[in-house]
């Protein structure tokens, strides 16, 4: 088969060029229905484990959970504030959902 002087007779993929107006229409469209995203709650009905949970059943009204932990609680989130002395966490604290870097008194018994 000739090759009329191209040297490259691979071909490529059709590209779809779409025009400006177009391009902001969709962005728009997106920045309306995106919507920011809310605050975590941490639910303190739910418990938490320290490892991954493999398998769960229930029988008589108990569920059996298993997996690879070594520790199931209430969630506490990601900062306990706890008693100096007993090492307890008070009966009410706020629950904090993500990473705590550092931790400060605000002067009025809180933090």
């Amino acid at each position: 088969m000739p090759h009329f002087g191209f040297t490259n007779m691979a071909r490529r993929p059709a590209t779809v060029r779409f025009p400006n107006g177009l391009r902001l229409l969709a962005l728009a469209a997106v920045m309306v229905v995106a919507r920011p995203a809310g605050a975590q709650i941490v639910d303190p009905n739910l418990w938490v484990t320290n490892g991954t949970v493999e398998a769960a059943t229930e029988a008589n009204g108990i569920l059996y959970v298993g997996g690879s932990f070594t520790m199931m609680s209430a969630p506490s989130g990601g900062a306990v504030p706890l008693d100096a002395t007993s090492g307890n966490p008070p009966p009410s604290f706020p629950k904090v959902a993500g990473t705590v870097h550092a931790i400060a008194p605000d002067g009025s018994g809180g933090w």
